[in-house]
């Protein structure tokens, strides 16, 4: 699921790039996928939003703030670890969380607030009385809009990323955007409906050409029949800002479309399916288009343990490389010891073949999830992973990414904060082709201590520090970064 700040900066539109390929099956085949994936996208937005439109139940239950660490777009695997499969629960909760998630999150979520525009009943009000039965005024809220904000002052001593000719800078930034919720869009287990978009603009002091607005967007939708639940979810990004894998300021555009379903054969017995479309455009660098397809199942063998596996088959088109077919085959479990405690495993083999070659590349594959929360207030929170990644800068390469990440809250008088995180990744890069040599190797490393305050429901401010560093037997590609800054968020 994550890999480790990858995307350093946030976006700014770049023009779509047409990258020529050599004519033959590998081309034609790359036009079919990549209309039939946007086709089969379509259809589930539309699908999705058709279908929840009639969604009725609402469970007025709100949840607690949740600790969300920088999420990385670099893995083909975009979801938590920790998404929920037990029979009953949501299909990706954390997805869905992610959703509504500020375009730079802090460690600390912001906790929602029960007031909002749409909403034509108070939520706090006490229950009235309908057809004998006692219903919450909040369970009447089928929908609602809640704008957002946020503005930010970091410095930044290495706004380049580079390895020599440093350069440093305050950089100024201001958020604003929509999110319209309905349905259970404070659980997440029901039928339920989110749609929002974001637009950031960065302001440098001393280097104003690279001034920028980046947006996302996002739908994610849910709907639920007795024994069946479908889930789609639609992801947009542009983004311009220093890039860690190709090493530079860059604009790029990313795509992320999937359809999952979930299926409770008993009360023991769940199966699910998800296809997942992933497209990276980069304005001056390799364009890449992923395709996959994942089948899995799980059996509960005790009341707080998973039994499962699941099989993945895939297609990764990089430009100017071969084009590359993947499989893996996972065991997973999942053990919630208590309230407390949950750990989510999936671990196994990969195998990878590149067209017009005759080898094939074999990778253990793997990611894990942890978190913990030993008392009122502390969370921490354990992610690793290994994965098989297309390369943006290097043509004809992929890198086996392998990383873990720790982050830690805890809340202090009720109100204030304090958090940490800590991350490693080592990219290890191979050769698609037999006519390229390869040996680049990163490592990477970051920390960030931070402290926020809730100043109400829907404001919360903070500051951080940031320390990165890129350790590469590429010189071009080494650097080491700090940034410190103040930010405020609100939400409505």
């Amino acid at each position: 699921m994550n890999h480790i700040n990858r995307t350093e900066g946030d976006p700014a539109l770049p023009a779509l790039p047409a990258v020529e390929k050599a004519s033959g099956i590998g081309s034609g085949m790359r036009g079919q996928i990549l209309t039939t994936g946007l086709a089969l996208g379509l259809i589930a937005a539309v699908t999705g939003t058709v279908s929840l439109s009639f969604a009725q139940t609402i469970n007025p239950t709100q949840p607690s703030a949740v600790m969300n660490p920088n999420p990385s777009t670099q893995t083909r695997d975009l979801y938590h670890p920790l998404a929920p499969t037990i029979p009953g629960e949501n299909l990706g909760s954390e997805a869905a969380a992610a959703a509504v998630a500020p375009l730079q999150p802090t460690p600390e979520a912001v906790p929602d607030s029960e007031t909002g525009v749409g909403a034509d009943i108070d939520a706090s009000a006490p229950p009235v009385e309908i057809d004998g039965k006692a219903v919450a005024e909040a369970q009447r809220r089928l929908w609602r809009i809640r704008p957002k904000a946020g503005a930010a002052m970091v410095y930044d001593d290495n706004i380049f990323i580079s390895n020599t000719n440093r350069v440093a800078d305050v950089i100024w930034s201001v958020t604003a955007g929509l999110a319209f919720e309905m349905g259970d869009y404070r659980n997440l287990k029901e039928n339920f409906l989110i749609a929002e978009w974001y637009g950031t603009g960065y302001f440098y002091t001393q280097n104003p050409q690279q001034n920028a607005f980046n947006q996302a967007a996002a739908l994610l939708g849910q709907y639920r029949w007795n024994k069946l639940t479908g889930q789609v979810e639609s992801r947009y990004q542009y983004l311009t800002g220093p890039d860690r894998e190709v090493g530079a300021f860059t604009d790029r555009q990313l795509f992320v479309n999937a359809i999952r379903f979930n299926y409770d054969y008993s009360d023991k017995t769940t199966f699910d399916a998800e296809f997942l479309q992933n497209t990276q455009i980069f304005k001056s660098y390799l364009n890449q288009y992923d395709y996959r397809l994942k089948l899995g199942g799980d059996y509960r063998i005790l009341p707080k343990v998973k039994l499962g596996g699941e099989g993945v088959a895939g297609i990764l088109d990089v430009a100017e490389g071969p084009l590359q077919y993947y499989q893996q085959l996972r065991g997973r479990l999942r053990y919630e010891a208590t309230g407390k405690l949950t750990f989510k495993t999936s671990a196994g083999i990969e195998f990878r073949q590149f067209e017009g070659e005759s080898d094939f590349k074999v990778e253990p594959v793997f990611s894990l999830g942890l978190e913990y929360a030993p008392f009122d207030g502390t969370l921490i929170s354990l992610t690793g992973y290994r994965d098989v990644i297309g390369s943006n800068s290097l043509e004809g390469q992929n890198y086996v990414a392998t990383g873990v990440q720790i982050s830690i809250q805890q809340r202090v008088l009720q109100k204030f904060f304090l958090g940490v995180a800590f991350g490693y990744e080592n990219d290890t890069y191979f050769a698609t082709e037999s006519n390229i040599d390869s040996d680049r190797v990163d490592n990477y490393i970051f920390a960030r201590p931070s402290i926020s305050y809730n100043v109400a429901d829907w404001v919360k401010t903070g500051v951080f520090y940031e320390y990165r560093n890129n350790d590469s037997n590429i010189s071009s590609n080494s650097f080491y970064d700090n940034r410190v800054g103040v930010e405020m968020n609100l939400a409505f």
